[in-house]
C-alpha cells in the first residue's frame, strides 16, 4: 500500500507539477520535496542528503546527476542550484563546496572539471548575468583570510605545458581603469626576473649615458 501511495503521489507530481518560487512555471519535476523553515536552533537542516564511503578502488559518487541534449534547440543540465537572499541581512550562496584532506599525502580537489566527447567543447567556465541589475563588483574573488593558500603557494598556476596562444587577452573588455593593478613592491616577471626591475634599471643606465 505505501509503494502505491509513493507511485501515486509521483505520478501527480508529474502531471501537476511543482510550484517553485522565483522560477519560471510552470515546472514539472518527478521526484520533488518544499519546505519552509523558521529553525534557528544548533547544528544543520539538510533538506535532502546523501553520503558514501568506500573503502575500495571502484569510484563512489554520493549524488549524480547528468543531462544529455539530444535534439536541434534542446538545452540540458546535470545540475542547477539557485539561492536568492530576500531579506536585508541575509546571505544566500548558490553552491558551497567543501574539501580537506585528512591523512599525509592525501589528495583533495575542491572542484575537478573534466572535458568529455569527441569535438571542441566551449569553455571549462562561462560567467555571465542574467540581468544587468544582477551584475557582481567582481567575477572572481579571493577571500583575503590569512589562511587562504599556504604562504608560498601561487594564487593562479599551469601545471605541465599546454600549448596556447595567449595566456590572458583582455582585447575586447572595456577597460576604463587599469589592465593589471598592483601594489606598492609588487611586479611581473620573465625567468625569475622583474619586469619593473629592470625597466627601472634601464631608465638608470639611460641617465647615465645622458649625463655623459
Amino acid at each position: 500500500m505505501r509503494i502505491t501511495l509513493v507511485a501515486v503521489i509521483f505520478a501527480a507530481l508529474l502531471l501537476m507539477g511543482v510550484d517553485v518560487p522565483y522560477q519560471h512555471q510552470p515546472i514539472f519535476s518527478g521526484v520533488s520535496t518544499s519546505a519552509i523553515y523558521n529553525d534557528s536552533e544548533s547544528g544543520n537542516i539538510f533538506q535532502s542528503q546523501s553520503w558514501v564511503e568506500n573503502s575500495g578502488t571502484r569510484p563512489a559518487v554520493a549524488v549524480f546527476g547528468e543531462g544529455i541534449a539530444s535534439g536541434s534547440g534542446a538545452q540540458a543540465w546535470g545540475g542547477n542550484f539557485v539561492a536568492y537572499a530576500t531579506v536585508s541581512g541575509s546571505s544566500a550562496h548558490g553552491v558551497e563546496i567543501n574539501f580537506g584532506s585528512l591523512a599525509p599525502s592525501a589528495n583533495a580537489y575542491g572542484v575537478v572539471i573534466a572535458s568529455a566527447g569527441t569535438y571542441p567543447t566551449n569553455a571549462y567556465i562561462q560567467m555571465q548575468s542574467n540581468t544587468a541589475e544582477a551584475r557582481p563588483a567582481s567575477a572572481i574573488v579571493f577571500n583575503g583570510w590569512a589562511n587562504l593558500i599556504q604562504p608560498t603557494g601561487t594564487l593562479i598556476k599551469v601545471i605541465g605545458q599546454p600549448q596556447i596562444q595567449n595566456g590572458i587577452d583582455l582585447s575586447s573588455a572595456q577597460i576604463s581603469g587599469a589592465a593589471i593593478v598592483l601594489g606598492d613592491g609588487q611586479d611581473i616577471k620573465r625567468d625569475g626576473v622583474g619586469m619593473f626591475q629592470k625597466i627601472a634599471d634601464l631608465d638608470l643606465r639611460l641617465k647615465r649615458i645622458e649625463r655623459r
